[in-house]
C-alpha cells in the first residue's frame, strides 16, 4: 500500500542507520513473503497481517519498534483497505486505513498515517 514510501522516506535522512534497522517492500502476501529469520507468510492470510508483520520486523531487525502497512491500494474508482501497525514495547497498535484516489498520493498518505501512528506510540511511550 505504500509501495516503500516509509523506507525511502526514513533512509533520506542523515543518519538514520543509528534509530532505523531496515525495512521491506512486498506487493502481494499471498506469493509466500519470506521475513529475515521468520517462516514464510504463504496460504491463508492472517486476521491482522500488519500486526504479525511488524512483530516479524521488530524480531528479524532486533529493533525496540516495528511498523508495517498493508493492504490493497484504490483503482478503478473502488476504494482499497488495509491496516498500519506499530508494535514495540509492552504496546501492539493496530488501525484500519482507507485507500482511495491518485496512488502516488495515496501511497504518501499512508507513509504518513503509519509515522504519526508510530509518533502517537513514541510519545505515550517516553
Amino acid at each position: 500500500l505504500s509501495g516503500g514510501r516509509l523506507t525511502e522516506w526514513l533512509t533520506s535522512v542523515p543518519g538514520v542507520g543509528q534509530v532505523f534497522r531496515g525495512g521491506l517492500t512486498a506487493v502481494s502476501l499471498d506469493m509466500g513473503v519470506a521475513i529475515p529469520g521468520s517462516a514464510a507468510l504463504s496460504g491463508e492470510i492472517p486476521v491482522d497481517p500488519a500486526r504479525m508483520l511488524a512483530e516479524a520486523y521488530r524480531e528479524a531487525f532486533k529493533a525496540s519498534w516495528g511498523l508495517a502497512v498493508v493492504g490493497t491500494a484504490a483503482s478503478g474508482g473502488e476504494l482499497g483497505a488495509g491496516t498500519v501497525a506499530v508494535v514495540g514495547p509492552d504496546c501492539v497498535t493496530s488501525m484500519p486505513y482507507r485507500s482511495f484516489g491518485d496512488p502516488a498520493i495515496d501511497r504518501s498518505r499512508v507513509a504518513k498515517t503509519a509515522l504519526d501512528l508510530l509518533r502517537r506510540r513514541l510519545l505515550k511511550v517516553n
